[in-house]
């Protein structure tokens, strides 16, 4: 199993365009490596990923409960 997501992959992890993944990187709501040298190539810990699903899962599951 890689540790290390490309932006592709992880949108389709969790269902999302490639350009959502990488707005949520600039906003700096998801973690990511870019790459020296290459234009906007950026690299997710799957760890990040996930915890930024969770963080996501148990916020929408907050504001439901409101």
């Amino acid at each position: 199993m890689k540790d290390f997501l490309t932006v592709k992959e992880a949108a389709r992890y969790f269902k999302k365009s490639p350009s959502t993944v990488r707005r949520l990187i600039r906003e700096k709501k998801l973690k990511a490596t870019k790459l020296a040298g290459k234009y906007g190539v950026y690299l997710i810990d799957r760890s990040d990923l996930l915890e930024y699903v969770m963080t996501k899962m148990s916020n929408d599951i907050a504001k439901a409960s409101k």
